[in-house]
């Protein structure tokens, strides 16, 4: 299968309306392991050359044709799938497309009785001979014309096509029927309040949804069909403490699980990672500056990022006798630093290494709770692997922003990375490496190994994360 998508609006898509910006979305959400190729007028030519029509830019031709002719090109150049702008991804093409191309073709079937299939969704292999014959019929049609003479003469080019090649015939017949009615079904219904009937149909195996940008945006609302499908994409960060996770939030105003994992079913995920060594010696400053940092001079009225590195945590403090809990507070003390923690894992002292290990085991705050207790050491992302849309690294932090936001279609400035400058003790020796890089084997190094193999993030950022550089 070709696992590229093409999907075009001529403006750019962040001049597209808000229905259409959604619905690329649902693409990419939904697909995460698909090449999703963006097109406008500005890169469309770097595709294709379309001077197999002659004096197509001086015909008196519609967007919609137009788009017509981009869509036979592209897939008879390139193979792969072609959307249009308005369509609704409602099931990962992974879960479904696969076993009804064995023609090397796939279109809805039948939306009309005089139309044997909807061109606003299709997929072909290369030069399959349907798009081969369809594309020749296309460049016949318009150098023969100047004009639109039907709406749908690009559907009827394939209906004539069908009656007149015994072979162009066998493959439609041999390609997989789906009827175009189920992707309609949404068209006169997104205004309206849900109906058990349209939940189970978002709900159900319906792939798509062929919607429009042509409607009243006041009829808009949070109780209308429209929101709840917006709402089925669900797009959720899992907030892996200390790997830049508030930049990521305060960005991109995403709902998070930050010290929960109950995660829901119908959930896509945006993960962030970081080298769990450097992670582990952020969690354990970052705890020791909370339970000894001087709050006097704070308003607990005033609490805010801007004036405190976490307002919640210190405003519980100032209203109780501990930081985190009376035990975990006495630990972090009881270790000081991050390297004498480490290094108490193999402590002489039995009683010592006990102490060490309660502290790394707890369930309390960052320490215990990194890459693999949010992942379950791998297990999550073997289980929800076409779930996982985007995984950045704190180690490629800008470059990451700048990709999840070119996906999200969201415009990010320069990302102001939070740090706490308090916290500058990070040496470990190398005995307190070896005892982490033992510690995390079976949790967070299991866990980054899994996201190798299904390819969010490459071999060389994970074997890097073996490596401990001040």
């Amino acid at each position: 299968m070709i696992k590229t998508l093409f999907i075009y609006w001529a403006q750019k898509f962040k001049n597209a309306p808000e229905i259409v910006q959604k619905c690329l979305l649902s693409w990419k959400i939904n697909n995460p392991t698909w090449t999703i190729i963006e097109l406008d007028d500005t890169n469309l030519y770097d595709y294709i050359n379309l001077d197999e029509i002659k004096n197509l830019q001086n015909k008196n031709i519609t967007k919609t044709s137009y788009s017509d002719i981009v869509r036979i090109f592209l897939l008879n150049k390139y193979g792969g799938c072609w959307c249009d702008a308005t369509t609704f991804c409602n099931k990962p093409l992974d879960c479904w497309l696969y076993k009804n191309i064995q023609s090397g073709f796939f279109a809805f079937n039948k939306p009309t009785k005089d139309r044997m299939l909807s061109s606003w969704f299709l997929y072909s292999e290369p030069n399959n001979y349907i798009v081969s014959k369809w594309k020749e019929k296309t460049i016949e049609h318009w150098n023969n014309n100047d004009n639109v003479t039907n709406y749908f003469w690009f559907h009827h080019l394939f209906g004539s096509l069908y009656k007149s090649d015994t072979y162009f015939q066998k493959i439609w017949d041999l390609t997989p029927k789906i009827s175009a009615d189920l992707p309609h079904y949404l068209q006169n219904k997104l205004f309206s309040v849900p109906s058990n009937d349209v939940i189970c149909h978002i709900n159900g195996e319906t792939p798509m949804y062929k919607l429009t940008y042509k409607f009243d945006t006041n009829k808009y609302n949070d109780n209308c069909v429209l929101k709840y499908l917006y709402d089925t994409t669900n797009l959720t960060f899992i907030h892996i403490g200390k790997c830049g996770g508030t930049t990521i939030v305060e960005n991109f105003k995403l709902k998070q699980y930050h010290l929960n994992r109950n995660y829901l079913n119908n959930e896509k995920y945006i993960i962030w990672i970081r080298h769990p060594l450097k992670r582990f010696v952020s969690a354990f400053n970052h705890a020791h500056y909370l339970i000894n940092n001087d709050t006097s001079n704070l308003n607990i009225n005033n609490l805010s990022l801007d004036n405190c590195f976490a307002p919640m945590r210190i405003q519980y403090k100032m209203t109780h006798d501990h930081t985190f809990s009376l035990r975990y507070d006495y630990l972090i003390n009881y270790f000081g630093t991050s390297n004498c923690l480490a290094e108490s894992l193999t402590s002489d002292n039995l009683q010592i290494q006990m102490l060490a290990i309660e502290l790394m085991n707890s369930e309390l705050e960052h320490i215990n709770n990194g890459i693999g207790w949010y992942l379950f050491n791998g297990k999550f992302v073997e289980d929800n692997y076409n779930k996982i849309i985007f995984v950045g690294s704190i180690e490629n932090m800008n470059n990451d922003i700048l990709k999840l936001s070119n996906m999200l279609n969201k415009k990010v400035t320069k990302p102001k990375i939070r740090e706490n400058k308090n916290n500058k003790n990070t040496f470990l020796s190398e005995k307190a490496i070896s005892n982490l890089l033992n510690f995390y084997k079976d949790t967070d190094y299991k866990a980054l190994q899994k996201l190798v193999e299904f390819n969010f993030i490459s071999t060389e950022l994970y074997e890097s994360y073996f490596n401990y550089v001040l």
